[in-house]
């Protein structure tokens, strides 16, 4: 009570002074004017991209995923890209994913990667950083009410994108954006802000004007694949070999973690630029102005790859013995088949599915450099003028007009036509509990598909045969070795026929010819399946099926 009083008498005592009052009462009026003309924008249709680090990762898949939300949002129709993040201080991320992150470096991975990706697109709208799985769940029933949430399939109760049975198009896989870009090249469109398209500008001018500035962009991992590293020799080669050629200046963006290490390739005309690998948004602008990027697989090289301004020569697609640069991973995830080119590159946009090795690095170039020159490409434009500023040719213009709604309708997004990993789980949760039900009824009526072999008396004169070669059957056979007139397996090949007892162990084609009255089955915990099976491949009816055990009907 005695603060609210206090509370009033100051206000009162502000306002009883006249010079004061009147200099309140006109700043009150001018913001009032303000919000009310911020109440009158409609709020018009939006996305909300959801990226949940508990299932995706901390790299630049970020900006995969943004891309695909970005393409979603046009297809959809939609004015602005609300983008939520998802995390948990204490628990960041999946362990099974993602080993090397902890509570100590989260947070610095998502300001360096996912907020530095957000400003390469012009039509984010709201940003949120969640931390705290019950704080996402609360805000995204409350925002998914008014937007169209991508992926449309998200629930924070249950947000599971990757999985190693399902094969889907994923959120954070480029297969989206290739299969979109071959039909409009407009969806290549990631665009470095203006400000760091001057900064850029004015770097290369301080550090490479008046020569021709290529850049390259070094993978040094020693500690994870480092077969998937550059060559450091051959690109030393590289450089070596346009010494003399006082034309060009390369300059050198090194992995992040060995920024102001020893210098790993030397030459006058080599220069490192630390700038570009501290900030994405200076390395996408750096990429745009440069006459040409030299670079392998590497996560941040996306800068280079999804623009249409840019001009690249990606070496090194695919390493041997690395599963996530193998042919099967590589097609996978971009639709890309060994020799193919990025779905809406241009001329000055290539991929060489060759190692960098110097021959290799020197041929390419060359022949770049030389359609360049054609083409009257070579020279920086911004070179012109030796001036920085928003008006020259080498900034971003606006991206390319949309299509009419028309024609965007008749492309359609492959992450939205697919099926929702919900019913996946759905379908799963139903057949477990079928067969919890069915175990239950089996058990209490004492019915059971299929008859238990020690259950079912087998007469002298009835012929059996045993599926599986394994320690079941080997125990079984004993009681019904004079019954018994085969053991298939299988993994038995005709030239691995051989006997048990004087009983012949042949290979599972010998069903097709066998007469007998009942098949065992015997491999535990997969009876049912096989059963199903053999049914179907060899026609056999399910009355001459018995079972090693009850235990097949466990659920």
């Amino acid at each position: 009570m005695r603060s609210t009083i206090k509370h009033i008498r100051n206000a009162f005592n502000f306002l009883s002074v006249n010079t004061n009052y009147k200099y309140f009462k006109n700043q009150l009026i001018q913001k009032v004017g303000v919000l009310n003309q911020q109440k009158k924008i409609t709020s018009k249709k939006r996305l909300l991209a959801v990226y949940d680090f508990l299932e995706l990762p901390y790299t630049s898949d970020i900006c995969v995923f943004l891309m695909n939300a970005d393409a979603e949002r046009r297809l959809q129709g939609c004015e602005k890209m609300d983008v939520m993040f998802v995390t948990c201080s204490e628990i960041p991320a999946n362990p099974n994913y993602e080993k090397r992150i902890n509570n100590e470096n989260y947070r610095h991975l998502i300001h360096n990667l996912g907020i530095e990706y957000l400003r390469m697109f012009d039509n984010v709208g709201s940003f949120f950083l969640i931390d705290g799985r019950n704080q996402s769940i609360e805000l995204f029933n409350l925002l998914k009410c008014h937007s169209f949430v991508f992926p449309q399939d998200y629930n924070p109760n249950y947000p599971f994108e990757r999985s190693t049975i399902f094969e889907r198009p994923l959120i954070h896989h480029s297969v989206n954006i290739s299969c979109l870009s071959k039909k409009d090249r407009s969806y290549n469109a990631l665009r470095p802000p203006k400000q760091a398209l001057q900064l850029a500008q004015k770097w290369i001018m301080n550090h490479v004007y008046p020569k021709i500035p290529i850049t390259i962009t070094l993978r040094e991992s020693q500690n994870t694949d480092p077969e998937r590293s550059n060559s450091l020799a051959e690109w030393q080669k590289l450089v070596d070999a346009f010494k003399d050629d006082e034309r060009y200046k390369f300059i050198v963006l090194r992995d992040y973690y060995n920024l102001y290490d020893d210098e790993c390739i030397v030459g006058k005309n080599v220069v490192y630029c630390n700038e570009a690998v501290i900030s994405l948004t200076f390395r996408a602008a750096l990429h745009e102005l440069a006459t040409l990027n030299l670079f392998i697989p590497n996560g941040v090289n996306v800068v280079s790859l999804f623009s249409n301004k840019t001009r690249y020569i990606k070496f090194k697609i695919l390493t041997p013995g690395v599963h996530v640069t193998s042919e099967y991973i590589v097609k996978g995830t971009s639709g890309l088949n060994v020799g193919e080119q990025w779905a809406g590159s241009t001329k000055y946009q290539r991929m060489v599915w060759c190692n960098d090795d110097f021959e290799v690095l020197f041929r390419e170039t060359n022949q770049m450099l030389s359609i360049l020159d054609e083409d009257e490409q070579l020279i920086p434009k911004f070179y012109d003028s030796k001036v920085c500023n928003e008006n020259n040719s080498g900034l971003s213009d606006k991206c390319e007009l949309m299509h009419s709604k028309k024609v965007e309708q008749k492309l359609k997004s492959v992450i939205s036509v697919r099926t929702p990993i919900s019913y996946y789980i759905k379908v799963f949760k139903a057949l477990y509990y079928f067969r919890l039900l069915k175990f239950f009824y089996c058990t209490l009526f004492n019915r059971h598909p299929y008859k238990v072999l020690s259950q079912r008396e087998i007469k002298p004169n009835e012929a059996l045969v045993f599926y599986g070669y394994g320690t079941v059957t080997q125990a079984l056979i004993k009681a019904y070795r004079e019954q018994t007139i085969a053991i298939v397996d299988k993994n038995i090949n005709v030239a691995e026929q051989c006997k048990h007892n004087d009983i012949s162990v042949e290979p599972i084609n010998a069903l097709s010819v066998l007469n007998f009255d009942y098949l065992v089955v015997t491999p535990q915990g997969r009876e049912l399946d096989i059963i199903e099976d053999l049914s179907k491949s060899f026609n056999i009816p399910k009355n001459k099926f018995l079972v090693a055990s009850d235990m097949a009907y466990r659920p």
